[in-house]
């Protein structure tokens, strides 16, 4: 038996549908078909199930419940398929470059159709120097930007790491990333993703994506932040596995943040039984990654909405206990330290000329005691 079947820390859905995943014997009268679907939607997992399950022999009622989830996917798929061809063509035309980050590209490049994997958004990447040109290109293209943060200060570039775009016609969003991950932190430039991209064939159109090696280190930051509240990313990296890594150049990418990758490899290995390299096995020794690894069933045990407009406070508590347990020493200093650096809100509470921004330095511990102070006696 597996860590995860013995744990008693996945519920049966869960365990139900890692068995599926895994193409394991089901014992499909013991578990809730609308449960195991109910969590399958959350973990947004109905293509692998799909797949899985051909192979399984399934009652007819579970085929029809999947088959049904797949095909109201599929046809949101095809759709963010084809926007992402409409963008990266204009774009192509227009001589701006952009590398996607997930969305059907992704399900190409991993899965080779681009409905295996269920998206809901489109990700694309450009320099920070030609944000403006590729947004102006965007609302060419019939997309209103949804401002979610100020640019009064110029701490955006760094706090923050996309902006957000709406089609009011086709209800697409899209993400204009200029970082993969909000900052503070360094992490590999455009330029060297861009000379290391590679394409994915959309039929008439070529998509670039990022290179292999960098595409992991992606998928891993990415996942991790969100602490791996949705299965699907996890599929997503026992998928890239299967291609040729180059684990040398890998551990070079990721520096510091190599305890995050370790930690997916582990998740994948204990999850999906996946055999890794030998290369990769100093990767998942420590016990900080034995640590986060168990922590991480905190969000596979439940329904856990990161981006939901009220986070439970537990949920939000243990969340950023688990994100700082991910960094190193030298980022842990980095993000502490960038509490000094003032915020938005720093500025409407003491409005000065922007010739005296530097001032909010030396003031923001008094502007941010004043808020507190503030704020508690509000809700008293």
């Amino acid at each position: 038996m597996k860590e995860w079947q013995t744990s008693g820390k996945l519920p049966e859905e869960m365990i139900g549908i890692l068995r599926m995943l895994n193409r394991e014997p089901v014992h499909w009268k013991k578990i809730n078909i609308d449960n195991v679907m109910d969590f399958a939607g959350h973990h947004r997992l109905f293509p692998q199930l799909h797949r899985s399950t051909e192979h399984l022999e399934p009652p007819e009622q579970w085929k029809q419940s999947i088959q049904k989830h797949v095909m109201q996917h599929t046809l949101i798929t095809l759709q963010l398929a084809g926007e992402t061809a409409r963008a990266a063509d204009f774009f192509r035309t227009n001589n701006q470059r952009l590398l996607v980050l997930k969305g059907p590209a992704l399900a190409q490049f991993l899965y080779g159709d681009v409905s295996a994997r269920m998206s809901s958004d489109l990700d694309m990447l450009v320099p920070l120097e030609e944000l403006e040109n590729a947004a102006l290109l965007l609302q060419q293209l019939g997309y209103k930007e949804r401002p979610y943060f100020s640019k009064k200060l110029p701490d955006w570039k760094w706090r923050h790491h996309h902006l957000t775009f709406y089609h009011q016609d086709s209800g697409v969003h899209v993400e204009l990333h200029w970082r993969m991950h909000p900052g503070p932190g360094r992490e590999a430039g455009f330029e060297k993703l861009w000379k290391e991209r590679r394409y994915v064939d959309f039929g008439q159109s070529n998509i670039p994506v990022m290179g292999t090696e960098h595409l992991f280190a992606f998928l891993a930051v990415h996942g991790a932040r969100h602490g791996w509240s949705r299965l699907r990313w996890l599929c997503d990296m026992n998928e890239l596995l299967k291609q040729d890594i180059h684990w040398a150049k890998l551990e070079e990418i990721l520096g510091d943040q190599k305890l995050i990758a370790g930690t997916a490899l582990a998740l994948c290995q204990q999850l999906f039984h996946r055999q890794l390299p030998e290369e990769t096995a100093s990767w998942m020794q420590s016990e900080k990654v034995m640590k986060i690894t168990e922590n991480t069933m905190f969000y596979l045990s439940r329904k856990v909405e990161l981006h939901a407009e009220v986070v439970p406070e537990y949920v939000s508590k243990y969340h950023r206990k688990y994100l700082f347990s991910l960094l190193s020493v030298r980022r842990k200093l980095l993000f502490v330290s960038s509490f000094l650096y003032p915020y938005p809100e720093d500025v409407a509470i003491l409005k000065m000329p922007k010739s005296l921004y530097f001032l909010y330095i030396p003031i923001r511990p008094l502007l941010w005691i004043w808020r507190k102070t503030k704020k508690t006696a509000v809700t008293q």
